[in-house]
């Protein structure tokens, strides 16, 4: 009783401000259910700090979108001491690493092209709301956020929110707009993440720098914050891929200079001039100004007792393959670390249809994973505000998804049925239909159907006005339809069907396996039909007379021959 009387009074203090308005920011029941609403962590929520910016950029200077641009790229020493600055919790230690991890996506090809596909891959993924459940009220809540996301750019959310891959952590601010009986996201504010920073405590919970340069925590319901987990795992700051690659990008860099370094100076011959010694000066202006413009401009005039030498490096060429391989070998652990593979980003890279298709899983395991962790950020941070202050608090929230549809494998599936649906597998046309992706026709669609095949006729159409056309309740056998089933077993047959001899002998035996087989039938289905009871018709199968009615001469003639041309086939 009293810990829960502490925590009243401790609310209404926390309340206070908003309370003293002379008119609640929400109206009716919500209005007073608002007073009570708490986020994630458990603070509570003022409405009065939902309105407006609160982290957008300054005129001041102390949230400047220029101010923590680099020079350049540091060398070992600043890079390092970049590093251990960033691991110094709170007061914005984390400024001056957050602003290099800026610098490499602008100042690497390789590395903004990885990130790049990682964060477009999810980006382009519809983002689709579910209810929680199938009731009424849940479905209620549902509309309420699709109406709401109605006119917000969600993919470019996706997008901004995926920063934090390199970051360690991405935040956009909300900027609600209340109106006379809901609220709505106005618009969603991507924010510099140098102008946040972690807790000294436990680097898990964020700050944001104010007007007057302090920091304080973020007003609950007001910022989504997307933070990503490293390899490693630890404080979100310890988590952006930014940290692992800032040495590979750093030696890149330098490789980058001394090959170009390299360039000037092997890469094109020397030119040496020669003069007389009766040249005078203007002789030597003239001939150094030649040899000067011969390497952009490729041509020069020099008198006929001067000479010109082009001396070439042979050497050189091998020499500089030393800075290429290290720069690709760089390119290939950020594009590692990245997207997880290297196939669909390093030039000139090579490999098996089967290992392309590993790598391609293991890209889409890291989209997947970016889009289950965005969407469970977008469900915390702005779907529940969203229900919660129109509605009131829930138990359960619509759900996010952010999911590629898979295509279906309609060949596979094909062949599945057309093996399993003859030997009696009873299947759903619908359920059939939902794998294939295809929809059910209506009574006036036109039905593919086989090659030469007849549609069966229709007992109910009238001959005279329609003789070709049959009701789709006439073609219908088991769980397909005649026509997909036909189609499905002439698909198996022309998988099946090869050049091999037996192959061909057992299809031409199949073929003609009536007359083969009425020999042996016939008999039995005669006594059958003579037969006035089971126990009569059993003492006429176990009678010797019955066996020597049955002919077996045609079914072993036809396997005599059968094996013969395999035999042969083999011979030959």
């Amino acid at each position: 009783g009293q810990e829960s009387g502490a925590r009243r009074i401790e609310a209404t203090r926390e309340e206070a401000p908003q309370l003293a308005g002379a008119a609640p920011l929400v109206p009716g029941p919500v209005a007073r259910a608002a007073r009570r609403l708490r986020d994630y962590a458990g603070r509570i929520v003022r409405t009065g700090d939902l309105r407006g910016e609160s982290a957008g950029p300054t005129s001041d200077g102390r949230r400047s979108v220029w101010a923590d641009a680099l020079p350049g790229a540091p060398d070992p020493a600043a890079l390092g001491a970049i590093l251990r600055e960033a691991e110094t919790p709170g007061d914005g230690h984390e400024r001056r690493y957050l602003a290099l991890a800026e610098l490499m996506l602008e100042t690497d090809p390789h590395l903004a092209g990885a990130v790049q596909t990682r964060r477009r891959q999810v980006a382009q993924i519809p983002v689709v709301v579910e209810p929680a459940s199938d009731s009424a009220d849940d479905a209620a809540d549902a509309d309420l956020v699709r109406d709401a996301l109605a006119d917000i750019d969600t993919g470019s959310l996706v997008y901004d929110l995926l920063g934090a891959v390199v970051a360690g952590w991405s935040v956009c601010e909300i900027v609600w707009s209340a109106g006379e009986s809901d609220w709505r996201p106005d618009r969603i504010e991507w924010r510099y993440p140098q102008w946040f920073s972690a807790d000294r405590i436990g680097g898990e919970r964020l700050q944001r720098l104010d007007e007057q340069g302090r920091w304080r925590d973020l007003e609950p319901w007001k910022f989504i914050v997307h933070r990503y987990r490293g390899p490693g795992g630890g404080i979100p700051i310890r988590g952006g891929l930014a940290r692992l690659l800032a040495w590979p990008w750093l030696m890149r860099a330098y490789a980058l200079r001394d090959w170009t370094r390299f360039a000037e100076a092997y890469g094109q011959p020397v030119r040496l001039g020669k003069y007389g010694p009766h040249s005078t000066d203007a002789d030597r202006e003239t001939l150094y100004r030649a040899v000067r413009d011969l390497a952009p401009d490729g041509a020069a005039i020099v008198p006929d007792d001067m000479m010109i030498e082009l001396i070439g490096d042979g050497a050189a060429q091998g020499r500089a393959e030393i800075y290429r391989d290290l720069i690709a070998h760089l390119d290939a652990q950020t594009s590692i670390a990245v997207l997880g593979q290297t196939l669909t980003t390093q030039e000139g890279q090579s490999g098996s249809y089967s290992l392309g298709q590993v790598h391609d899983r293991v890209r889409g395991d890291i989209e997947s994973a970016d889009a289950v962790a965005v969407a469970r950020t977008i469900e915390r941070d702005l779907v529940v505000p969203i229900v919660a202050l129109n509605r009131g608090p829930r138990r359960r929230y619509p759900r996010i998804v952010i999911e590629r549809e898979r295509a279906a494998d309609i060949d596979a599936i094909s062949r599945a049925l057309s093996i399993l649906v003859p030997l009696g597998l009873d299947v759903r046309r619908d359920d059939a239909r939902a794998m294939l992706g295809l929809q059910a026709p209506g009574p006036d669609d036109d039905i593919l159907a086989p090659p030469g095949a007849q549609p069966d006729p229709d007992p109910d159409a009238d001959p005279d006005e329609d003789a070709g056309r049959t009701a789709p309740a006439a073609r219908r056998a088991g769980g397909l339809d005649i026509a997909t089933a036909r189609a499905l077993v002439s698909f198996a047959r022309a998988e099946a069907r090869s050049d091999d001899p037996i192959d061909v002998a057992a299809d031409r035996l199949a073929a003609g396996w009536r007359p083969l087989v009425e020999p042996l039938t016939d008999p039995v289905l005669r006594a059958a039909a003579e037969s006035d009871s089971y126990d009569a018709l059993a003492a006429r199968l176990d009678s010797a007379g019955l066996w020597r009615e049955t002919d077996r001469g045609p079914l072993a003639d036809a396997l005599y021959r059968a094996i013969f041309a395999a035999r042969i086939s083999g011979a030959g």
